[in-house]
């Protein structure tokens, strides 16, 4: 099993919200791609979502691993 380090949320809230861990590497879906990433940017949308603002917006499930804003090198493609 192919792991990751992420920055997640199990609840809505503030800052005290997020969570460093080390999460399983999950295979890309049709359509998807999977990143290996070298940098990232906090979007606003992440904050919003983090605290719950974009209430009309939320992901089905979590917890979620914010953040739309990489770089980096495409190591995988999913099923086209």
């Amino acid at each position: 099993m192919a792991t990751m380090h992420a920055v997640r949320f199990s609840a809505y809230g503030g800052p005290g919200t997020l969570e460093y861990c080390t999460v399983e590497q999950t295979k890309p879906a049709p359509g998807e791609i999977s990143v290996e990433v070298t940098a990232i940017g906090v979007n606003p949308a992440d904050h919003k979502f983090r605290s719950g603002a974009l209430s009309g917006h939320r992901p089905k499930a979590l917890p979620l691993i914010p953040g739309m804003d990489v770089s980096g090198h495409v190591t995988e493609l999913g099923e086209v």
